[in-house]
């Protein structure tokens, strides 16, 4: 994941990635949020659609080489059945 640190958001949010980086809360993450508020995920999470109804959730976890952004089910999940995160900073009207 990328991190975004706090005094740079500002500046993130003039350009293009503002519609692809995750506001964190404080539930999301196992680590001190006074570091960074918002990351940019890689990988499989950066693939989830939202729903208002997730079956999954992502958190931020610290490890020996960096942070990493965890992708953890909610609930039971089907092969095939898509794979969902609640949004915290919509930029669109959800359908759901």
């Amino acid at each position: 994941m990328l991190i975004i640190p706090r005094d740079e958001r500002e500046l993130v949010d003039r350009t293009i990635v503002v519609n692809y980086y995750f506001n964190l809360g404080r539930e999301d993450a196992e680590i001190d949020m006074n570091q960074f508020e918002a990351c940019i995920p890689l990988g499989s999470a950066a693939l989830c659609n939202h729903s208002s109804d997730p079956n999954a959730k992502c958190i931020v976890i610290s490890g020996l080489s960096g942070y990493f952004f965890v992708l953890t089910s909610l609930k039971e999940i089907s092969p095939g059945e898509e794979i969902c995160t609640k949004y915290t900073n919509l930029w669109f009207d959800p359908l759901s």
